[in-house]
């Protein structure tokens, strides 16, 4: 299992994912910027390079590991955790840029008289983001994932789908919920209530990731090249 797992980073998850896990992450530092928009910016990454564009597409990765003297499931699992790798290296990177933009950057800048406009959210309010976007890419890749493994040939329906279906959560979230998205999150003032959103947000994404390999798994098995 973990030799799958390495093999998944070195060789299925796609250079420029990482680059953009950073770059992007990073974005958290810029003051009088939205916050969350590094964190849409992974997610289109995550979604377009490592799920759609992954090299082990053009290699027939999924084959030659079929082929391997390992169970099908370790690989449908090692899939799963790379993905969960992928997603905790991004909400870190993101995680800790806010907090050095709320206690070392914002307070630098008030003490020399800047000011600083209220146009995303800070280190506290980051929690409730976390927790509904994770929920979101779960449900992305039980769409993807659970698709790929039962035909285990093309990417381009899955990896639409998947894309289109995160992009509707995100509209849902931000339009057809009474105030608007941001509008919630700013409603969550305290860290008591962000953590508890995230850590419900972040349960239900570990019962969908199972169901995820549970339909993967029966996918792949029964899938014959």
């Amino acid at each position: 299992m973990k030799n799958l797992f390495f093999k998944e980073l070195k060789l299925s998850i796609h250079p420029l994912c990482y680059v953009f896990c950073l770059l992007f992450g990073l974005m958290g530092l810029i003051p009088n910027y939205p916050a969350f928009i590094g964190a849409i910016y992974c997610i289109v990454a995550y979604t377009f390079l490592f799920l759609g564009a992954n090299k082990g597409q053009t290699t027939n990765d999924l084959f030659y590991s079929c082929n391997l003297p390992i169970r099908k499931q370790d690989v449908v699992k090692a899939r799963i955790v790379s993905c969960t790798f992928l997603k905790a290296m991004v909400f870190t990177v993101l995680l800790i840029a806010l907090a050095i933009r709320t206690y070392v950057i914002f307070p630098k800048i008030t003490a020399a008289g800047g000011t600083l406009q209220n146009l995303g959210l800070d280190f506290k309010q980051g929690f409730a983001l976390f927790g509904i976007l994770i929920l979101g890419l779960s449900l992305t890749d039980l769409i993807y994932l659970s698709w790929f493994y039962k035909s285990g040939k093309s990417i381009v329906g899955p990896t639409l789908v998947g894309v289109l279906f995160f992009c509707i959560f995100s509209c849902f979230t931000t339009m057809i919920i009474p105030m608007g998205f941001p509008a919630i999150i700013e409603t969550f003032t305290s860290l008591v209530p962000q953590i508890l959103l995230f850590v419900g947000c972040l349960v239900a994404s570990i019962g969908i990731e199972f169901l995820t390999y549970e339909i993967s798994k029966k996918n792949l098995i029964n899938l014959d090249f």
